[in-house]
């Protein structure tokens, strides 16, 4: 740059979402003088959980055998079904009938009120047993057996079930032929993945042998690698220093990784270095309805780079960033802000609600830090590594 531009550049930023959003914290972790500003979307920052555990469970949930020779349980048209009751029991506010879930933990839904009447020969608008009993899993995630212990920090969450289609469910209906859940995206990628994950671990597991209801998982199996592959570091006291800042943002209805997982970190960031040091210098924000880095049926449409270029630019912090749905041709149709976690966007009560002029921030609606779990230790202080364990 300087060469061609006769100076060097004045500002340098990271933007990315999903495994981009890994490598943005992993800029802010490892190279904390390199950027003066990142954005980071729904950070695969777990990588090794993401890619085992996660999308195994989703697998595991899904097969008639509960293992990786079965086929499907659930199907595209009974997952829209489960959607439309979710959004039902659980979505929109006074005022605003958009069906988003402004805040999904505050979700009690139980996908059980939808099954199926015993005998039942029509079940095409409800759920039979084993539906409900797929469903139940994929919200739960796995346990321990013995101490009842999470083993993940959060799973797809309520009002995300219409993008579960092509990844934890298969895109054909219950009324095709029957499908083998090696075809789901979280059977392909886990496959994928473990060959990596979980080079130097004592034995190679299987999707099928990943360890869903042992703890004891974590330390045998994902302690070698985590501080190579894993960008769950909350220690940005450098990042602080040198001046950068930091946006984290993430769907609420993301079907690939759990937006819990981005508040786990950003929890860890406050415990490590204090609420008021994190504010000072970094975001979080979630958008409900909104899918895997955009999509779904929120407002998908968000600048965050004029947001992270005022403040490390101008020291104009981020308060309330609008969003927007478009139409085919591109134009505007509805706004709504997005706020600082935890607070959320609260309808007015007069004017078109489409507008986002209409809405103010709102309390939080939840206020509960993230539940113990397994993995929770993966959140603390550690130094990262340029190398990996190889192969034993």
């Amino acid at each position: 740059m300087k060469a061609y531009y006769g100076q060097t550049q004045k500002y340098a930023y990271f933007i990315g979402c999903s495994d981009g959003g890994r490598e943005a914290l992993m800029a802010a972790q490892r190279y904390p003088n390199d950027y003066n500003g990142i954005v980071a979307g729904a950070p695969a920052a777990h990588f090794q959980i993401q890619n085992s555990l996660y999308h195994g469970w989703s697998v595991e949930s899904q097969s008639t055998t509960g293992d990786s020779t079965g086929n499907a349980t659930l199907y595209a048209d009974k997952t829209l079904v489960l959607h439309k009751a979710v959004v039902a029991a659980c979505g929109g506010q006074a005022g605003v009938p958009d069906g988003l879930i402004a805040d999904p933990r505050t979700c009690n839904f139980d996908p059980a009120s939808i099954q199926c009447a015993q005998g039942a020969t029509n079940t095409s608008n409800c759920l039979t047993a084993a539906e409900v009993a797929t469903a139940s899993k994929i919200y739960g995630g796995p346990v321990d057996a013995t101490t009842g212990e999470r083993m993940l920090a959060g799973s797809p969450q309520m009002g995300s079930e219409e993008n579960w289609v092509g990844v934890e469910v298969p895109t054909t209906n219950s009324t095709a032929a029957p499908v083998s859940v090696k075809s789901l995206f979280s059977y392909l990628i886990v496959t994928g993945a473990y060959n990596l994950i979980f080079t130097g671990s004592p034995s190679m597991p299987t999707i099928d042998t990943f360890g869903y209801t042992d703890a004891s998982f974590y330390p045998t199996y994902l302690q070698a690698n985590h501080p190579l592959m894993d960008a769950t570091n909350p220690d940005l006291s450098a990042f602080k220093k040198a001046g950068g800042k930091l946006i984290l943002w993430h769907g609420w209805a993301d079907q690939h990784i759990s937006p819990r997982f981005t508040i786990q970190y950003y929890e860890a960031m406050q415990n490590t270095t204090g609420a008021s040091n994190v504010s000072d210098f970094a975001r979080l924000y979630l958008v409900p309805g909104v899918a895997h880095c955009g999509g779904g049926e929120g407002f998908p449409n968000i600048d965050l780079v004029s947001q992270i270029t005022a403040w490390a630019e101008q020291g104009t912090a981020p308060n309330a960033v609008m969003t927007y749905q478009t139409d085919s041709s591109n134009n505007v149709t509805a706004s709504r802000p997005v706020y600082p976690y935890p607070a959320v966007a609260q309808f007015t009560g007069t004017g078109d609600w489409h507008l986002g002029a209409n809405w103010t921030q709102g309390t939080p609606l939840y206020n509960q830090p993230t539940h113990a779990w397994a993995g929770s230790s993966f959140y603390a202080t550690y130094t990262p590594t340029t190398q990996g364990v190889a192969a034993p």
